[in-house]
């Protein structure tokens, strides 16, 4: 649970340069100055989490699979982190690796539904909730096997063909030049009584990248633009999953990455060039 300066929680407020001090610990500032004083202390603090040891377990590599860490608990990966298995409500699960600019395609094969299962496949960013199917708000973009409706912010629209077990969907994704990553860099580890932590800054605001689409294959026939002018940001290819809890068997789905894919699309059609895998 985060928190601001002064409550408990993860995420603390710390002042971390060195800061001139009067008598009793108390600011050097007197009289008329003390207001602008305590604002310049303001500015001094930084938002800072406990800090994480990289293990062998992070998503690093250069190999795309689906990832350890951005996955709701719920699902489970197969040994070979290529195929997901959930049951009961939507979950969802993004890809180790995702695109900021660019023009990037990779297959999902819908392996078992049963009889109350249900999936969405798409892209979205790191801000996209991840209990949740992707496409439930801004910074995703979902096509549903029901109805092959499209789902960007929670809204559903008329879209494609409906797709079940044994269907293979293809997932596209159009960056154009211009738009930010929006991705945290690299974070600056500080030590704070006697404890390590990282720095946290501010994420500024995405804004709409004119001309970037996400849209989808099905079996090799593309469906259209399924949502436009998209959110600046990271993309990553994501996987939602759903069964009432009467199933006793989940919902699977398996994911290619590529290079090789069971419907290698001709992007010239669309004015694209060529997909990256």
């Amino acid at each position: 649970m985060d928190e601001q300066l002064g409550k408990r929680g993860a995420e603390k407020e710390v002042e971390l340069p060195a800061r001139k001090k009067g008598k009793k610990g108390g600011s050097s500032a007197r009289g008329k100055d003390s207001h602008e004083s305590v604002e310049a202390f303001k500015d001094d603090l930084v938002r800072v989490v406990p800090y994480r040891k990289p293990t062998a377990e992070d998503d690093v590599g250069a190999v795309v699979l689906l990832s350890k860490q951005d996955k709701a608990p719920q699902l489970q990966l197969s040994e070979d982190r290529l195929s997901v298995t959930g049951q009961k409500g939507f979950r969802s699960v993004r890809a180790t690796h995702g695109a900021h600019e660019g023009t990037f395609y990779c297959e999902a094969t819908v392996q078992h539904l049963g009889s109350t299962g249900h999936c969405r496949l798409g892209w979205s960013s790191k801000r996209a909730e991840i209990n949740a199917p992707v496409g439930y708000d801004v910074f995703g973009v979902g096509y549903r096997d029901l109805e092959g409706s499209s789902i960007h912010k929670a809204l559903r629209s008329s879209y494609g063909a409906a797709y079940s077990e044994g269907d293979v969907i293809g997932l596209l994704l159009h960056m154009p030049p211009g738009g930010r990553p929006m991705e945290a860099r690299a974070a600056q580890v500080v030590r704070y009584k006697g404890l390590l932590y990282q720095v946290q800054e501010d994420e500024p605001d995405p804004k709409p990248l004119s001309g970037s689409f996400v849209g989808f294959f099905r079996n090799g026939q593309w469906q259209g633009k399924a949502a436009e002018d998209l959110l600046e940001g990271t993309y990553y290819p994501t996987v939602s999953l759903f069964t009432l809890p009467e199933q006793a068997e989940g919902a699977t789905v398996t994911m290619n990455f590529g290079p090789n894919f069971k419907f290698p699309p001709e992007f010239t059609v669309l004015g694209l060039p060529a997909a990256e895998p």
